[in-house]
C-alpha cells in the first residue's frame, strides 16, 4: 500500500539516499516515458515551497522526456532493489524500452511512479538552467566534472506529493 505523507512530516537521510542509494528520475506520459539513475541532486525549501533539484546531462535519453513534460518523479528503493538502479544507470532508453523492464511495475500520477519504490517524490518543474563554466567560483570543479564540456541542466521541481510504501 502506498500512502501520501506531508513534506513537514518527512524525515529521511536524503544526503545518504541520493549519494549512496541513488534515485530513479522518471518523466513522460503514461504510455511513453523513460527513467534514469542519478546520484546528484538535493532537497530543500525555496520560494516558499518544498523543492527537489536534479541535474541531467544533455546526452541522457531521459532529458527529452524531462524537457517535454511538466512533471518528473524521484523514486528511492530499498537496498534489495539496487540492481534495478544499476540497470537503469548502465542502459539507455535509446537501446531498450525501459517501460518493459520486468522488475518495475509502473503506476502513473502526472509522471511515472513505481510500486517497488519505498519513497517517491512527485515534482512539478518550476525552474531550469544550464550549468555554465563562467559561474564556477571554484575553478577546479569545471575541468574535473566537465572535461567534455557536457554540462548538466539543473531542474528545480516543486514537490507536489511524497508517497511512501507501507
Amino acid at each position: 500500500m502506498i500512502k501520501e505523507i506531508h513534506w513537514e512530516n518527512f524525515s529521511q537521510k536524503t544526503f545518504y539516499a541520493i549519494a549512496k542509494q541513488w534515485m530513479l528520475i522518471s518523466a513522460g506520459e503514461k504510455d511513453d516515458y523513460n527513467m534514469m539513475c542519478a546520484s546528484w541532486g538535493n532537497f530543500g525549501y525555496m520560494w516558499n515551497e518544498p523543492v527537489a533539484t536534479i541535474l541531467v546531462r544533455p546526452q541522457r535519453y531521459s532529458k527529452k522526456f524531462i524537457d517535454k513534460n511538466d512533471f518528473f518523479s524521484l523514486s528511492f528503493f530499498n537496498d534489495e532493489y539496487h540492481y534495478i538502479l544499476e540497470h537503469m544507470g548502465s542502459h539507455s532508453g535509446r537501446n531498450e524500452n525501459k517501460m518493459n523492464y520486468p522488475y518495475l511495475h509502473a503506476l502513473y500520477d502526472e509522471a511515472p511512479i513505481f510500486e517497488e519504490a519505498k519513497i517517491t517524490f512527485l515534482c512539478k518543474k518550476i525552474y531550469q538552467q544550464d550549468i555554465e563554466e563562467s559561474h564556477f567560483l571554484d575553478t577546479n570543479l569545471y575541468p574535473k566534472y566537465y572535461p567534455n564540456q557536457d554540462t548538466h541542466t539543473m531542474y528545480i521541481g516543486k514537490i507536489i506529493k511524497i508517497l511512501e510504501k507501507e
